[in-house]
C-alpha cells in the first residue's frame, strides 16, 4: 500500500509525503483523514504504536515522484 500525499499553499505545491505500509494497515486508513491528518496521527488513532520516527534533513535530488508533483526537474535540489 502506497499514499502520496502533496500540501499546497496558494496553489502551488509546498511538500511531497511518499508513505509506505503493508496492505493490511494502509487500507485501514479513511479517505478523509489521508487528506487532512498527519500520518503518525492516524496511525495512533487506529492503534499503531509508533515508537520514533527518523528525520535526516538534506539537499538532495528529489524521488521522481516529488519531482512530479513540485514540477521540478530530477536533477534539482530539494530539501528532503
Amino acid at each position: 500500500w502506497q499514499a502520496v500525499r502533496v500540501a499546497t499553499a496558494h496553489g502551488k505545491v509546498q511538500s511531497v509525503t511518499h508513505n509506505v505500509q503493508v496492505p493490511d494497515l494502509g487500507l485501514r486508513h479513511r479517505k478523509r483523514d489521508l487528506n487532512k491528518r498527519p500520518m503518525v496521527a492516524i496511525l495512533r488513532s487506529e492503534g499503531v504504536q509508533v515508537k520514533k520516527i527518523r528525520w535526516n534533513i538534506q539537499a538532495t535530488t528529489p524521488p521522481p515522484v516529488a519531482a512530479r508533483y513540485l514540477g521540478v526537474s530530477l536533477d534539482s535540489p530539494v530539501l528532503m
